[in-house]
């Protein structure tokens, strides 16, 4: 496979992030800025475009058309998939020359089966900062690309697939996110990614199928630097990290709240948390340094289905460290799963009663699906594609609706129906408690789901803050005030 004849050229790089099916993400997709930021570094002119979920042919044949695309590039997860290869269609049809780039997610997880789409040129798996930049060069100045690490492509009606690149060591390397190609007014909070990769192994996540096991961390000082210029040039009061467990380095988090804190940067900020990585020095710290809110992932109630998630969290240390982070007078999010293998009904009222006695300021309870690139998926599947379409993988906890019994799941003695209600009860009785209605109206306040602080109700003074508030009770009310039969 060979790039562009024409020797050092500089490419149109047209990005394109594709919607969810059923929902709206509400941050900007990293990712595609860390590759627009790349392909910008390497001298490309590189436009990004965000699809909504109306998107028409003719919107994206305007938009090829205009700016006359040499590459395009698109990521997705599952969620997205279907669109993406829409957008795919769409690109092809009013561009039959360009090269169309697929990565993301669910290509990692599932290389062989993506490529098998005719509108998909060349797939890039795995971390895609440096395999995205060197295929661009590779474009750009005639070599052949058919060897490049963490790519993959059709030849003569056979599918190439190269191994996987080596994991990216230094993350102080890439460089920032190219956040003004999108439109970044539009969402309410700044987003980060200071590390790569987990340690756990939930049966459940497919974290690990893009950034692996091994922990890799950005330095305090590029991290910090960082968040300064989500305040400073883009005017974000609330950076949310999307690191899988922030806090997984306790050294590091230190580090980055003195910096913080010296910088005295007017900010908040939240994160995905680990229970067994806190104390009560490094929450005081951290809440000093602006820290607001941690979400945790609990996902059971259950010590049974704590071991067959293979998450093995000691329930007793949950409750002792969510006390710490009360104490701390930090805001809490749990996140709770319905429908794991062999859980019963009984086992997930036992998940709603943890989630009442750890009293966050959010719980989630959420239909567990067996996502490509995890264990879940691999025992269902195998490494083929399930029967039906991707769009039966989609299932958001506040967006719910009740789908067929076509819907992917796990469980083997509760329907789909069942779990929808299921989930629907446990976030009514979690959230229309008088107790905590009251508490949250008039005292502590509350938070969106990305971890911004709203005031109680009588200390609300910004419109922007109502407007959020109103926007959450609309989703609970239209989402879960509905009869379920439990």
């Amino acid at each position: 496979m060979k790039g562009n004849d024409t020797a050092n050229t500089n490419l149109r790089v047209l990005l394109i992030h594709p919607p969810a099916e059923t929902f709206k993400l509400d941050s900007i997709p990293l990712g595609l800025a860390y590759i627009a930021s790349v392909a910008r570094e390497k001298k490309h002119k590189v436009r990004v475009v965000e699809l909504d979920p109306s998107f028409t042919k003719e919107e994206l044949e305007k938009i090829v058309a205009e700016f006359a695309p040499e590459v395009v590039g698109i990521s997705a997860m599952t969620l997205q998939i279907v669109q993406a290869f829409k957008a795919a269609d769409f690109v092809k049809d009013a561009s039959p020359g360009v090269i169309t780039v697929l990565g993301g997610a669910h290509v990692s997880a599932l290389p062989d089966l993506t490529l098998n789409n005719p509108h998909i040129d060349v797939i890039v798996h795995g971390e895609g900062d440096e395999t995205f930049g060197q295929l661009l060069d590779c474009l750009s100045s005639g070599k052949d690309f058919k060897n490049l690490e963490g790519t993959g492509y059709r030849e003569n009606g056979k599918l190439i697939i190269n191994p996987p690149r080596a994991l990216l060591q230094n993350l102080d390397r890439i460089p920032s996110p190219a956040l003004d190609l999108f439109d970044y007014t539009r969402y309410n909070e700044g987003s980060m990614i200071s590390s790569r990769g987990c340690p756990f192994r939930c049966i459940f996540c497919a974290a690990s199928v893009i950034h692996g096991h091994k922990l890799r961390f950005a330095s305090a000082q590029r991290v910090v630097d960082e968040m300064e210029l989500l305040v400073k040039k883009y005017h974000y009061d609330h950076v949310r990290f999307w690191d899988d467990t922030f806090t997984a380095n306790k050294k590091r988090v230190g580090e980055i709240c003195d910096e913080i804190l010296k910088r005295r940067l007017p900010v908040t900020w939240s994160c995905y948390a680990h229970v067994v990585t806190l104390d009560e020095e490094l929450l005081a710290k951290m809440k000093q340094a602006g820290c607001c809110y941690l979400e945790f992932g609990i996902e059971s109630g259950s010590p049974r289905i704590q071991k067959i998630l293979n998450k093995n969290l000691n329930l007793e240390s949950v409750k002792r460290t969510i006390e710490q982070v009360h104490k701390a007078g930090l805001g809490i999010k749990t996140d709770f799963m319905l429908g794991a293998p062999d859980e019963t009904k009984e086992e997930i009222y036992q998940s709603l009663k943890l989630a009442i006695d750890l009293d966050p300021d959010v719980a989630s309870f959420a239909i567990l699906m067996p996502y490509p690139g995890t264990p879940l998926y691999s025992t269902s599947y195998g490494d083929g594609p399930p029967e039906g379409d991707w769009n039966r993988f989609i299932h958001s906890p506040l967006y719910a609706k009740v789908t067929d019994d076509s819907s992917p799941l796990v469980s083997k003695h509760l329907s789909r129906e069942e779990l929808d209600r299921l989930m629907r009860y446990c976030h009514r009785k979690f959230y229309f408690r008088s107790k905590y209605i009251f508490s949250r109206l008039f005292v502590r306040g509350f938070y969106h789901t990305n971890g911004r602080p709203i005031p109680p109700l009588w200390k609300i003074r910004r419109m922007r803050d109502l407007k959020i508030l109103l926007g959450m009770t609309r989703s609970l009310f239209t989402s879960f005030v509905k009869r379920s039969g439990y």
